[in-house]
């Protein structure tokens, strides 16, 4: 029925969504599979990296369903911002992420915002201390 569709992946901060769209943009299929947000003291705020990937499976097979996975011509992946993950020397996690949300360095921002100037500590990194 369709020859060049596109499957994308917006890994979130609550979960993970995945649409198939046609060529012209119309959706063809969504799923949104849910996983936890990990509030710890301190302001530690962190996921489950293996919660993403049961996520990314299990809502490509939920869009996927009666759709031919040779009409896939792009698989495309959006992603939340400023984590941090940690890998071991076979590219596998060694604990949980660290997500934007996460507060713990505070103090240490304040001390940045006091050591380098803001405009150029966005010139060389792209983002704003935080």
């Amino acid at each position: 029925m369709y020859d060049r569709l596109i499957l994308s992946h917006n890994l979130g901060t609550t979960g993970n969504k995945a649409v198939v769209y046609d060529e012209q943009g119309n959706i063809i299929s969504s799923w949104l599979s849910l996983y936890r947000v990990i509030y710890k003291e301190g302001g530690k705020v962190e996921q489950d990296p293996l919660d993403w990937w049961r996520a990314i499976c299990e809502s490509t097979k939920k869009v996927m369903r009666g759709i031919n996975e040779k009409s896939i011509a792009v698989v495309t992946f959006s992603g939340q911002m400023m984590g941090c993950l940690c890998l071991d020397k076979a590219g596998d996690p060694i604990g949980n992420a660290i997500i934007w949300a996460d507060t713990r360095s505070d103090k240490e921002s304040k001390q940045l915002l006091n050591q380098i100037d803001e405009e150029l500590f966005f010139h060389i990194t792209g983002h704003k201390i935080s």
